[in-house]
Formats: structure tokens, C-alpha cells, sequence
């Protein structure tokens, strides 16, 4: 449940732009920089730094994204497991053990398919009793972090890099309360390629 609570917040990555003067711009950037993605896939590498152990703990593979409802994580290192969203519906599979968990009954789901669909439509900068936001050009890359109001929530802050180019988001660190971190880069990122439904089935 932890690695799915990281993982999707790793979706506000998709349809993200960087930010403008102000927030009014801002949230009118994000709608219509997502506005011309329908489907997404990139390869990524995961990272885990855990204070409790020495070594970094290195996960890859490939995530798929299609709007509105569908998005898949595929990993292939270390091990095979896949973490699937259809719907309301996450499903998550580990070798011949599967789960399934419905976002409709669970008030930890609600809360991330609310933050999941406002960065599609960008009233994710709108929900202001959820983060509050902070701005910052680091080179050639421009820093969003989101650090959440609820002191109960599961994560102490969000930190996205998006490159000036292109307005895609390039990594993703997400801080634990107790300073751990994921760091999740994403490359060979495409736009727009033909993802077939098949590939989000339960």
C-alpha cells in the first residue's frame, strides 16, 4: 500500500506545466498543456534512499498513461510487478499473488484520485486546503514543491522538476515525514503513441 500511496503521486508528473507569473496563469498553462496529451509512456528509474540501509535501492521500468481513468507501472528491475489503475479500480501484481483495491471505498483512494484528476485539469494548484505550493528555476529546470496542510499525511513534500523546453516533467521526489525519499527520474518520455485498453485490464 506504501508503494502505491508513492507511486501515484508520481502522476502529477503527466500533465503538469511549469509555472508563470502567477496562479491564475499558472492553472490555465497546466489545462491547456494537458489538453493536448491523451496518452503518455516513458521509461523511469526509481531510486529509494532509506535511512535504515547504506545502499540505494534501484528500481525500473515503464509507466503508460490513458486519459481519462487508465495508468500502469511496469517494473522489470529488480523484479517483475505491475501496479495497474483502470477506472476506480487498482490492481496490483505481483507474480501469481494480485490485488485489488477500489478507490470508491477507500478514503486514502479518494484522496489520490482527487490529486490524480487535478493534475489532468489542472484545479490540482486550486486545492488549497491540500498543499501549499512553492516556485523555483534551478538551471535549465524550473521546482514545484508541494508540501501538504494535513500533518497526517503520508508524505512531507512533492518536489517536481520540469524542463523549459518541452513543459514535460523530468523527476519527481517524494519525502517521507522521516526523510526518506523516492527519486524518480523519467526519459524516452513519448506523447500521443497508441496504447491499447488491453494493457490496463483487471
Amino acid at each position: 500500500m506504501k508503494r502505491l500511496l508513492l507511486l501515484l503521486f508520481a502522476v502529477l508528473l503527466l500533465s503538469a506545466a511549469p509555472p508563470t507569473k502567477n496562479r491564475i496563469d499558472y492553472t490555465a498553462e497546466i489545462q491547456k498543456k494537458s489538453s493536448t496529451i491523451s496518452t503518455l509512456s516513458a521509461s523511469f528509474v526509481q531510486k529509494k534512499y532509506l535511512s535504515a540501509l547504506e545502499d540505494v535501492v534501484v528500481a525500473k521500468g515503464l509507466f503508460l498513461l490513458k486519459k481519462p481513468d487508465k495508468i500502469r507501472w511496469q517494473y522489470s528491475v529488480p523484479f517483475a510487478y505491475t501496479i495497474t489503475i483502470n477506472g476506480s479500480v487498482v490492481t496490483m501484481k505481483d507474480g501469481k499473488k494480485t490485488e485489488r483495491y477500489d478507490m470508491k471505498k477507500s478514503r486514502t483512494f479518494k484522496h489520490l484520485n482527487t490529486i490524480i484528476s487535478g493534475a489532468f485539469d489542472g484545479s490540482i494548484l486550486k486545492k488549497r486546503d491540500l498543499f501549499s505550493s512553492r516556485f523555483s528555476e534551478d538551471g535549465e529546470l524550473i521546482k514545484l514543491e508541494l508540501t501538504p496542510l494535513d500533518k497526517k499525511f503520508s508524505l512531507k513534500m512533492i518536489t517536481i522538476y520540469f524542463d523549459k523546453k518541452e513543459w514535460l516533467t523530468r523527476r519527481v521526489i517524494l519525502t517521507e515525514h522521516n526523510k526518506d525519499y523516492t527519486d524518480i527520474s523519467f526519459v524516452g518520455i513519448k506523447k500521443n503513441v497508441k496504447v491499447k485498453d488491453e494493457v490496463f485490464a483487471h
